[in-house]
């Protein structure tokens, strides 16, 4: 055999469909019973609630050359965000694409600003993103705005990831708009297995890989071996560490609260942060404004989320998101689901680009980016 690819995630099911297509034999072996590693989708009530709020954009240069970007019915969030600040709602909008809101961002955006914007732009690669927004001295409204947003993406309050790897996600924020596929975010998993699914073992753990006379020798937990010319390793960033023998990498957490209501809370289609000085979570939306699809006829979809694993009480957490939205109360919510997500993503420091001392290794996944755009870039990279 050609190549073993570990995990069918994303990046391990990209990586198959590019060996299919040179006409390379390859096995993928999966530790659970579904692809997709940690994009998924439920189906509650009529409802989809993906597991952790997760966003699609379409700016991501790997989702448009892996992904059938139209087949996936994305349907975008209007660009900006809404912040409650001192009791009050401000839309932070794209003047471009929002004439009626840019008082808003025309009136945050000053000169202290401005030039807070272009000093992050200079602030040496290797600090933290912290420590960036530090150094680049925004307005307090702005830079509560900033770190508000990017840690709910980062998955980490602390923001200890590079800078580096913060403007890359900002800057495919300025390009595109985030979106949702019509059918949830596992529409992008289901597309991925086209043409692949057979050639996958699900139920299988990888116990370790040693290296072989032809190449590697990978041990499964049910007492098998397999041996191939080589192997790409697309599991979970803590998995891969222990199966390749890298540094373990740190992760963030997140919780995501999915609640359903006859009661349109708001038109809005933005993100809404909330900018008090003890906020129960990061940001709030009515996903189904943004998604119809994602509720049945007449009801309504908002998600909550919030960095860390948290075990807030569902009813404090619904009447604050529905404050925030400007809803008159959330009487009439009910909690469909909450996600804990303790591994969420890796965080990417300066230094995060780990290597396998086995040459017969590649690595893959968003272990060295993470993002959607990095999981699927790895993917490609691995196979070719």
């Amino acid at each position: 055999m050609n190549t073993i690819i570990i995990g069918a995630g994303i990046s391990g099911l990209v990586a198959a469909q590019e060996l299919k297509r040179q006409g390379t034999d390859f096995v993928i072996i999966e530790k659970s019973n579904r692809a997709g590693g940690r994009i998924a989708s439920e189906k509650i009530e009529g409802f989809t609630c993906d597991v952790g709020f997760q966003l699609l954009n379409p700016a991501y240069p790997a989702a448009r050359s892996q992904l059938n970007l139209k087949s996936l019915g994305l349907q975008a969030f209007d660009r900006g965000a809404t912040v409650w600040h001192q009791g009050k709602q401000i839309t932070l909008a794209d003047p471009t694409r929002a004439p009626h809101n840019a008082g808003g961002l025309l009136h945050t955006l000053k000169g202290q600003d401005a030039r807070a914007a272009l000093e992050f732009l200079r602030v040496p690669s290797e600090i933290t993103l912290a420590d960036a927004l530090d150094k680049s001295q925004f307005s307090p409204l702005m830079n509560r705005t900033i770190r508000t947003f990017l840690a709910a993406v980062v998955a980490d309050e602390k923001l200890s990831c590079s800078v580096k790897f913060a403007r890359d996600l900002m800057k495919y924020f300025v390009l595109g708009s985030p979106s949702l596929p019509a059918q949830g975010m596992e529409a992008i998993v289901k597309q991925l297995l086209e043409g692949v699914k057979e050639s996958i073992r699900f139920n299988t753990a990888v116990e370790k890989i040693n290296e072989a006379p032809a190449g590697v020798e990978v041990v499964c937990s049910d007492g098998s071996t397999l041996t191939a010319n080589r192997v790409i390793v697309a599991a979970d960033p803590l998995a891969s560490s222990y199966l390749t023998g890298i540094n373990k990498p740190a992760t963030g957490a997140l919780t995501t609260w999915w609640f359903a209501t006859s009661t349109r809370p708001t038109e809005s289609r933005y993100l809404h942060l909330d900018l008090s000085g003890q906020p129960l979570f990061n940001h709030t939306a009515v996903v189904s404004n943004i998604a119809p699809s994602y509720a049945p006829l007449g009801k309504h979809l908002v998600e909550v989320s919030a960095t860390g694993l948290r075990n807030d009480d569902p009813q404090q957490i619904a009447a604050r998101s529905a404050q925030i939205l400007g809803a008159d109360n959330a009487d009439d919510w009910k909690l469909l689901t909450t996600h804990h997500i303790e591994h969420a993503l890796p965080i990417i420091g300066a230094d995060s680009n780990p290597v396998p001392k086995n040459n017969k290794m590649t690595l893959a996944g968003d272990i060295r980016h993470a993002s959607i755009q990095g999981a699927l870039a790895s993917g490609r990279k691995a196979a070719n």
